[in-house]
């Protein structure tokens, strides 16, 4: 029987952000640091149970993370990764995660909003998280040139997430709104105990088709 999930005792922001306020993050810092994932987008390259954790530049990859609210594992999948590779790595972190506290959360995001290997990798992740009671909020699933940048930081309990218009050629003409972020991902799934905010409000997950 898997465990039912459960709404952990901490919970997690998701802040909507510009391109500006992205690149204020110490990205050639945070690659000597190795809290950087990125080429060539396998498991293995991830960001493991650390205080935080960067990646960018997600068009058809699956990004994410899960966290303990003290570290995190942070990932950025290729579509035509190993899905039983990627599997096997995260139940371990699943596993050392709850061992130091065993309430998790985790965020999925990124990804290409067709049925190929983008949405299989996205299942692949949702089966797992919903094995181990994991509750999860999904902001998945990209028109063709979209692009995700994702951050994540214990101290805060914060990710934050970037995206530009799909329909732009311009990196910077930054997703802000909560219109712009329903076109820009296909799925958008709030878990309750996550918060969202965009330009400064807090946006429950009841409002988010509202105000799409």
């Amino acid at each position: 029987m898997k465990p039912l999930a459960m709404s952990p005792q901490f919970s997690s922001t998701i802040r909507l952000a510009t391109q500006s306020e992205f690149v204020s993050f110490d990205m050639s810092g945070m690659r000597k640091r190795g809290i950087y994932t990125g080429d060539p987008f396998t498991i293995h390259d991830r960001v493991k149970l650390k205080d935080e954790g960067i990646t960018d530049g997600a068009y058809d990859c699956t990004v994410g993370g899960i966290t303990n609210g003290s570290h995190v594992t942070l990932f950025h999948l290729i579509p035509g990764s190993s899905e039983r590779e990627a599997e096997e790595e995260l139940i371990e972190d699943i596993a050392q995660l709850k061992q130091e506290h065993p309430d998790l959360r985790a965020l999925i995001t990124g990804g290409l909003c067709d049925d190929g290997p983008s949405a299989r990798i996205r299942r692949m992740l949702m089966d797992l998280f919903d094995r181990f009671g994991i509750p999860v909020t999904m902001i998945w699933g990209q028109q063709t040139g979209g692009s995700t940048d994702l951050h994540y930081s214990t101290q805060t309990d914060t990710w934050t997430l970037h995206t530009a218009k799909p329909w732009s050629q311009n990196r910077q003409d930054d997703a802000k709104t909560v219109p712009d972020l329903r076109c820009s991902y296909e799925q958008i799934d709030l878990d309750p105990g996550d918060h969202l905010i965009v330009q400064g409000e807090e946006i429950p997950g009841s409002r988010i088709n509202q105000l799409g």
